[in-house]
């Protein structure tokens, strides 16, 4: 995170402690809350590489998350294999190999064909 991203942190903690300690404040028409929430949004996606997705909303798109840990790999693994990928989808892949093998192959993604 960059420091501005963290001093944004810091300020909109203070910010938001007024509306926890008087909800009444709260209004759905109130644009500078929103605009600092979705900010807030933004930040926090960016730090944890993920959409935040909150309880009267749709995911952009499909969503894959494949996570792999191997102490060897002497063959080939391979997160996800695909023809296509078409549409919002968000991927993610995550492998930690502690030895690939002579003529071993670890590939997060392989997608043979357009994405999109």
């Amino acid at each position: 995170m960059t420091e501005e991203q963290v001093q944004f942190l810091e300020r909109s903690a203070g910010t938001l402690s007024v509306y926890l300690d008087h909800p009444e404040l709260l209004r759905g028409d109130d644009e500078k809350l929103r605009e600092t929430l979705g900010n807030l949004r933004t930040i926090l996606e960016l730090a944890y590489d993920r959409e935040l997705i909150f309880a009267d909303e749709q995911p952009a798109g499909p969503s894959l998350q494949v996570t792999m840990k191997s102490d060897e790999v002497s063959g080939i693994q391979r997160g996800i294999k695909a023809r296509s990928v078409s549409g919002a989808t968000h991927i993610n892949v995550e492998q930690t190999g502690k030895r690939i093998a002579k003529g071993g192959e670890m590939t997060g993604i392989e997608i043979d064909g357009p994405i999109g």
